[in-house]
């Protein structure tokens, strides 16, 4: 498996992402839920795994996570972290 390293401002790596079309709550459970109810810190927990269990097999994690921290993404997961 090869990994990519592409620069941030490089966005064509997003394509290649092992999250590309997903659209769900996964990448973004504790930003969504917050505004939503109370009490879902579990499943946003839960939620938040899955959502690295997908990064840990991403191609492109590397270039996904450094673009995060290049543009002070602070919501969601990317590259397999959150802030």
């Amino acid at each position: 498996m090869r990994i990519e390293t592409a620069r941030a401002v490089d966005v064509d790596w997003r394509e290649r992402g092992a999250c590309f079309g997903t659209f769900d709550d996964r990448f973004f459970a504790g930003a969504r839920a917050e505004s939503r109810t109370r009490g879902t810190g579990l499943a946003n927990r839960r939620r938040q795994k899955e959502a690295e269990a997908v990064c840990a097999t991403c191609p492109v994690k590397i270039a996904c996570r450094i673009y995060a921290v290049e543009n002070d993404v602070t919501a969601g997961t990317w590259g397999g972290r959150t802030r």
